[in-house]
């Protein structure tokens, strides 16, 4: 038992989840989904969020809570399931026959079996997960009934007919039964176009006694620009490909939406945390998308990279063409990332930052994801104040 069902036990506390739009999101098997309710769920969340807006005014603030937690920490973690779905490729083609050609993983019960006992070896109360296509998947991997599931609303029309219909690569909060929060509207800027090609942020306040007390984003960012810099040459001097320029300029793009949510939220009393797969190599020298992330405006806000400067362990497998075999390789450069405000850098446990990864002997037989999760321990108690 997780620190957190222990002291729920101890305390014979129970606190009631807020259910949101999209915490027992559509399967990706369902044809239709009703959009127009979903996004009045959304809009109805935006209002009460509007509505019980909270200022130092009112005697709340990060100094002088008004909410106590019985819960003396909570564990937080960010995880890239790599098309994480219930369906096998044959049957989830049928459904979103604009897949991409190339060869979507197949896992069978022996596949979620091991997924379940990395899930177990993660054992967090929080989950950021992105790349699922349903919640049927999710119970696989962490167990029916113990978790509330929030799906992006991107999902809502995942069985829309339309050539702009999204790949069932969701993002989205796993949240232990028995944590209290609050659902944002998605930050659907992120998807530039409208188009629902790109992943919308999802955003969720946990709660207190009916007040916000961490504020937390979830994303996906765009691949294809993990290490160039903006409209420069790639590592090894040679001009960027076209493709390269398009996805970092859609990712550079994306930065200056999470700089301005950023912005809004240091403005507001409540500390946040933004996780999740940056696609991007962060901990790299003079990374420039970290330095306009984090440039020292406004002053009041501070970003901080939880675990920097350690190096990934997260071994991967992947088929070489060249070689005509199945390889394991490393890379030592995150991309998966929680970054926090000062804030909630204040509130995390020194040295709690770690990245999970699997046992050596599942990778030769089983088909896992090509990502790590990586996870931090926030000390709710640390809000509490004489």
């Amino acid at each position: 038992m997780s620190v957190f069902g222990a002291v729920i036990w101890a305390t014979g506390t129970t606190l009631t989840a807020a259910h949101a739009s999209g915490a027992n999101a559509t399967e990706a098997n369902v044809a239709e989904t009703n959009t127009a309710d979903t996004k009045e769920n959304s809009v109805r969340h935006g209002e009460q969020w509007q509505a019980n807006d909270h200022s130092q005014a009112d005697g709340y603030s990060y100094d002088n809570p008004i909410a106590r937690f019985q819960i003396p920490h909570i564990r937080v973690a960010s995880w890239n399931l790599q098309w994480l779905s219930s369906l096998p490729p044959a049957e989830l083609r049928k459904i979103y026959p604009d897949l991409p050609r190339r060869t979507l993983p197949t896992r069978h019960a022996a596949d979620f079996r091991v997924l379940a006992a990395w899930a177990e070896k993660l054992n967090t109360d929080v989950l950021a997960f992105q790349e699922v296509a349903d919640s049927k998947a999710l119970d696989k991997l962490l167990g029916e009934g113990r978790f509330h599931y929030v799906f992006s609303d991107r999902q809502a029309i995942s069985g829309a007919s339309n050539r702009h219909r999204p790949w069932p690569q969701f993002v989205g909060f796993a949240l232990r039964k028995g944590l209290d929060f609050q659902r944002h509207p998605d930050l659907t800027a992120l998807d530039l176009h409208g188009r629902h090609s790109l992943r919308y942020g999802v955003d969720i306040s946990l709660m207190e006694g009916g007040k916000p007390v961490l504020r937390l984003l979830a994303v996906h960012l765009k691949s294809g620009c993990s290490f160039s810099q903006k409209k420069t040459p790639n590592k090894q001097g040679k001009p960027q490909k076209k493709a390269d320029r398009k996805a970092c300029h859609q990712l550079f793009r994306q930065q200056q939406i999470l700089e301005q949510w950023a912005e809004e939220r240091a403005r507001e009393p409540v500390p946040f945390i933004i996780l999740g797969d940056f696609n991007r190599r962060l901990s790299a020298e003079n990374d420039r998308f970290w330095q306009q992330l984090n440039d020292g405006q406004p002053a009041e806000l501070a970003l901080n990279r939880a675990g920097y400067p350690s190096h990934s362990q997260c071994p991967s497998r992947f088929y070489d063409r060249n070689k005509k075999r199945w390889v394991t390789r490393t890379f030592p450069h995150f991309i998966d990332h929680i970054v926090l405000d000062r804030r909630a850098d204040l509130l995390m446990q020194p040295d709690s930052f770690r990245e999970v990864v699997p046992e050596a002997h599942w990778l030769p037989d089983y088909q896992l994801s090509d990502h790590c999760p990586v996870q931090i321990t926030i000390r709710l108690n640390a809000l509490n104040r004489p």
